[in-house]
């Protein structure tokens, strides 16, 4: 079975449409008229497809909550620019490494039409383009050629959830003219949300540049750029906490490897599945170990190859351990919630807060 036929179910459930690209991306005739019976003929119709594309704009399927996604496609491979596009835009829910090493940047849909070059075509712009309603893009897990398309941070259930963030740093004209306020997504984000955007950014420049003082006065110059910067208080707070974070070895963003205390090592090692849950373990670090809250469905399973009876007995062993706490019950529209063991509860219930209420 193709990579097409494997996951159109998965995120059928999660009232995303799918539907097969070619060798060029190229989908069928009539893909912007299609809706989720065509999708499911077309996966069993190419049941030998490994690169498939997502309909951006809002999911299509009764009874499913899911508002849909908006993706920046950014054509570059500058890490540099692309930290440059997320201070601009606010951190993706996923990020995706494309086949060809560029980057997919996915936030929830909150009105964004599909839009090309959105911060110029001069020299020296970076290519962007605003994939909204009326557009689609290649999903994770295709494979084209000789390359993937790839999570670097976030991971499917974070997709198929909903739960994303919402993009900022767009125009009017970056909307359609729907039902939705474009004035709602355009506003400033408020105090919390400033705090969080700062605090990853200074754990992302931290991980490349370890550096207080320099930390520091990039957070100066972010926080300058808002209308409404946070207090100087504040600002010190989120300074020391991403530093604190960072000598400690708990930035998540910190190295192209993924890290694992002893104790946990030690505790899953005994497991008599040892093997699978070390694989599981070591996923959910990867994917989401820069998060204070996180999900950890049973979807993964079909990532890891195992019975998805498999990932819900580790996750219990996870929490026997110590290694991760569970924040709060899965609901009709989302997933269990946990966090990590050394994150404060309190941040943990303020974080789960902030997600239900931006649902």
């Amino acid at each position: 079975m193709g990579i097409f036929a494997d996951w159109q179910p998965a995120y059928a459930e999660a009232g995303l449409i799918t539907l097969p690209l070619d060798g060029k991306k190229k989908g069928p005739p009539g893909w912007n008229k299609m809706g989720l019976p065509r999708s499911a003929a077309l996966a069993a119709d190419n049941d030998d497809c490994d690169v498939f594309g997502v309909l951006t704009g809002r999911g299509r399927k009764k009874g499913v909550s899911h508002p849909g996604v908006t993706v920046i496609d950014y054509d570059g491979t500058d890490e540099n620019q692309l930290g440059d596009l997320i201070g601009i835009h606010g951190r993706p829910g996923a990020l995706i490494r494309t086949a060809s090493g560029k980057f997919h940047l996915y936030y929830r849909n909150c009105g964004e039409r599909r839009k090309l070059r959105i911060h110029g075509k001069g020299q020296g712009d970076p290519l962007v383009d605003l994939c909204g309603y009326g557009g689609y893009v290649a999903a994770p897990p295709s494979r084209l050629g000789s390359g993937s398309y790839d999570f670097l941070e976030g991971c499917f259930d974070d997709i198929a959830s909903g739960h994303l963030p919402k993009l900022i740093g767009l125009r009017s004209e970056h909307y359609t003219n729907s039902a939705f306020n474009p004035r709602a997504a355009l506003t400033e984000p408020d105090a919390t949300a400033r705090n969080k955007t700062l605090f990853e950014n200074a754990l992302q420049f931290l991980a490349s540049t370890p550096d207080l003082q320099a930390m520091s006065m990039h957070l100066d110059i972010l926080n300058g750029d808002y209308a409404k910067p946070v207090s100087s208080n504040e600002l010190e707070t989120i300074k020391a906490n991403a530093w604190k974070a960072q000598i400690e070895n708990r930035n998540g963003y910190a190295a192209p490897y993924t890290q694992l205390d002893n104790q946990t090592l030690d505790a899953i090692t005994a497991h008599r599945n040892a093997k699978l849950f070390l694989s599981i373990f070591m996923h959910i670090k990867r994917h989401c170990g820069g998060r204070r809250i996180f999900f950890i469905a049973n979807k993964m399973s079909r990532v890891i190859g195992c019975k998805d009876e498999m990932i819900s007995a580790a996750r219990k062993f996870f929490e026997d351990i110590g290694a991760i706490v569970l924040v709060a019950e899965h609901t009709n529209t989302r997933p269990a919630v946990y966090r990590w063991a050394w994150v404060p509860e309190q941040t943990a219930f303020e974080e789960l807060l902030d997600l239900d209420l931006t649902a």
